[in-house]
């Protein structure tokens, strides 16, 4: 049960760093590396609310309140042929 493990090493960089951006509590949480997709299958189907398996095979799920891009966001590849068009 990833919500119970209870982490006894010592963190790494990456899991400090997780910790300070996304406030992840690693004494209950462990971060499983590289698993396979039937774990995440299984897990999704275990511990996230509303997860299905559709007809077709793929996984369903919410994402969440806050998903996708701002309507603000912008992105831009500097190109020669945009390059002076763009402040």
């Amino acid at each position: 049960n990833p919500a119970k493990t209870m982490s006894t090493h010592t963190h790494t960089r990456v899991e400090e760093e997780l910790h300070e951006n996304a406030h992840i509590d690693y004494d209950r949480v462990a971060i499983q590396w590289n698993p396979s997709v039937a774990q995440l299958y299984e897990d999704a189907l275990k511990y996230e609310t509303g997860s299905a398996i559709s007809s077709t095979g793929a996984l369903v799920t919410a994402s969440g309140f806050k998903t996708g891009r701002s309507p603000k966001d912008k992105r831009i590849v500097d190109e020669p042929g945009s390059s002076n068009d763009i402040w």
